[in-house]
């Protein structure tokens, strides 16, 4: 019993990076799921044919800057959770 409490003290502050608090499911599995939605519409982008529009290379790069930036943006608010988490 006394080895249960003691893991629990340990990893209590990384109880907010697996509490179920953004709709029913922690900050962990949302990341995740984010980063797997951004990797299908990079997938998808990089298949399509952009050639035939006015600027279509241009217009992919935008659009795969944009994916890029929303991955660091996940990356960046989960690493810092999990570094302050650390610190406790």
């Amino acid at each position: 019993m006394q080895e249960i409490k003691s893991l629990q003290d340990e990893y209590k502050p990384f109880l907010p990076l697996i509490e179920p608090k953004y709709g029913g499911k922690g900050m962990w599995q949302v990341a995740n799921k984010d980063l797997r939605a951004i990797s299908k519409a990079r997938k998808l982008i990089e298949k399509q044919d952009y050639s035939v529009q006015l600027n279509g290379e241009q217009k992919k790069r935008e659009l795969l800057d944009e994916l890029e930036a929303n991955e660091n943006m996940i990356f960046d608010i989960f690493n810092k959770a999990y570094r302050e988490a650390e610190r406790r």
